[in-house]
């Protein structure tokens, strides 16, 4: 797959390499059939879950929220979509994660992109 940037009312065009964060998060289709990651500067497209997947990730986030609801966590949650920033050059969207909302002010990209990189959050 070539890495490629969309900008307004031009053509898109091919991302320098390696592909850093927050090209990525700028290039990601607001709509498509496809997911995304971005491991070790390149963009792998990756099918959306289907059938099993998304009965075992919506399970999994199903046994969380009691978990949290049990646990009196008042500020966690879990987002509908987020992407996890490993690094200046990887970042993956997970099928379920858990988040600490009294602590996202400090995620740079939270509210641009949903994207969370410090290991707090």
């Amino acid at each position: 797959m070539t890495a490629a940037l969309k900008s307004p009312k031009q053509p898109i065009y091919p991302l320098p390499k390696p592909v850093r964060v927050e090209q990525f998060i700028e290039w990601y289709p607001d709509t498509s059939e496809y997911r995304y990651e971005l491991r070790n500067g390149v963009i792998y497209q990756m099918p959306k879950p289907r059938g099993k997947h998304s009965q075992v990730g919506g399970a999994a986030a199903k046994r969380l929220i009691y978990a949290i609801d049990a646990s009196k966590l008042t500020s966690c949650f879990i987002p509908r979509e987020c992407l996890v920033k490993v690094k200046d050059d990887t970042a993956y969207e997970p099928d379920v994660v858990v988040l600490d909302e009294s602590v996202l002010t400090e995620e740079p990209l939270w509210e641009k992109a949903s994207t969370v990189q410090n290991g707090k959050s």
